[in-house]
C-alpha cells in the first residue's frame, strides 16, 4: 500500500503556474517604479534646463543618460536576482513531500506462520566419504590450529640490551638498529627503551647530552647492591660525575616541571626493574657496559637528582 501524498501538495505544473503568476505579481511593481523614475527624470532635464548654452555639452548628456539608466539597470538586477532565487526554489517543493514519505515509519513486517516454517524443505544432508578402515574417527581440528604459527621472537641477550638501550651511535650504525629493533619486540624490554628515549629527549632540551656526561665508573659491587635494594653509602660510588652543574640543572627541572617529573619517574621505575633481571647472572664486565651505556647516564644523573641512591 502507497502512502497517500497530502491533499495540499502540489503537482509540477500547478507549481510552474504559481511561479509564472509570483513573477508577474513581482513584476509589476519594479516596470512602475521604471516608468516613474524615467518621466521623473526627463522632467528634471527640460523643465529645468539651467543656463542656456550654445554648444553641446558632452558631460552633461553623459550624466543625464547616466542618471536615466543606471537606476532601470539596478531595478532589473534586482528582479533578474530575485527571478533566479525563484527557480532554484521551485524544483524543490515537489521534493518535500517525497521527503516526508522517505520519512515516514514503515510498517513492520508480517511474522511468518507456523505453517509457512514448516513447509520450509530441510537442508539436504552432505555425503561424507565412506571410510577406508575401521580406525576411530580422528577429531576435527579447530580452524585456529591450522594457522600458520606466529613467528617466534628471538630471545634478547645481555649483549643486545646494552647496544638497544646505548642507542645506535649513527645511521650506519647497523648492529645497533638490529639491537633496537630486536628490543622493541619484547614487552618490557620495550617500555624501559621507550621510556628512555623520553627522558633523553627532555634532558637534551636542557642542553644535557648523555655523550657529554661521563660519570665516574662505579664498583660492579655497588651495581650489584643497588640491584639487592640496598641503599646508602655502599652506593655512593654511582652516579658521581665531574661536573655537578648537571645534578643541580636536572634536579632544579624535576621541582619546576611536572611533565618532565612524571616521565624520570615512569624512566626510573623501568630501568629499574630491567637492571633487577640484568644482573641476575651478569658478569662484572656486563654491568660495566651496561651502566656505560646512554640510558644509565640518564638513569644515574635523575636518580641522583631525586635522591633515589640514599
Amino acid at each position: 500500500m502507497k502512502p497517500s501524498r497530502s491533499p495540499s501538495s502540489n503537482t509540477p505544473s500547478q507549481a510552474s503556474q504559481n511561479t509564472a503568476g509570483g513573477l508577474a505579481a513581482a513584476m509589476r511593481l519594479p516596470l512602475i517604479a521604471g516608468g516613474l523614475w524615467v518621466i521623473l527624470s526627463l522632467v528634471m532635464i527640460f523643465a529645468f534646463p539651467g543656463e542656456p548654452r550654445t554648444a553641446f555639452d558632452g558631460l552633461r548628456f553623459m550624466v543625464a543618460v547616466l542618471v536615466i539608466i543606471l537606476p532601470l539597470g539596478l531595478i532589473g538586477l534586482a528582479v533578474l536576482l530575485s527571478r533566479i532565487a525563484e527557480v532554484v526554489a521551485t524544483p524543490t517543493a515537489p521534493l518535500v513531500p517525497a521527503a516526508a514519505e522517505t520519512r515516514a515509519p514503515r510498517p513492520a513486517a508480517a511474522p511468518a506462520r507456523k505453517a509457512d516454517v514448516e513447509d520450509v524443505p530441510p537442508m539436504p544432508a552432505i555425503a561424507m566419504p565412506a571410510a577406508t578402515s575401521r580406525a576411530p574417527a580422528q577429531p576435527r581440528q579447530p580452524a585456529h590450529e591450522s594457522a600458520p604459527p606466529a613467528p617466534e621472537v628471538q630471545p634478547l641477550s645481555r649483549a643486545q640490551m646494552v647496544r638497544a638501550l646505548n642507542f645506535p651511535d649513527s645511521a650506519e650504525d647497523y648492529a645497533g638498529f638490529e639491537a633496537l629493533s630486536n628490543a622493541l619486540t619484547h614487552p618490557r624490554a620495550r617500555a624501559v627503551v621507550q621510556s628512555a628515549q623520553d627522558i633523553l629527549t627532555l634532558l637534551s632540551q636542557d642542553g644535557l647530552y648523555m655523550d657529554d656526561m661521563r660519570p665516574y665508573a662505579a664498583d660492579p659491587g655497588a651495581w650489584r647492591a643497588f640491584a639487592a635494594s640496598q641503599r646508602g653509602a655502599v652506593l655512593e660510588s654511582i652516579g658521581r660525575f665531574p661536573d655537578e652543574s648537571a645534578l643541580s640543572r636536572a634536579a632544579a627541572r624535576l621541582k619546576a616541571d611536572a611533565i618532565f617529573r612524571d616521565t624520570a619517574q615512569h624512566f626510573l621505575r623501568n630501568f629499574d626493574q630491567m637492571f633487577r633481571d640484568f644482573e641476575n647472572g651478569a658478569s662484572d664486565d656486563d654491568l660495566q657496559l651496561m651502566a656505560e651505556t646512554r640510558s644509565a647516564r640518564a638513569f644515574v644523573l635523575i636518580g641522583r637528582a631525586a635522591g633515589s641512591f640514599g
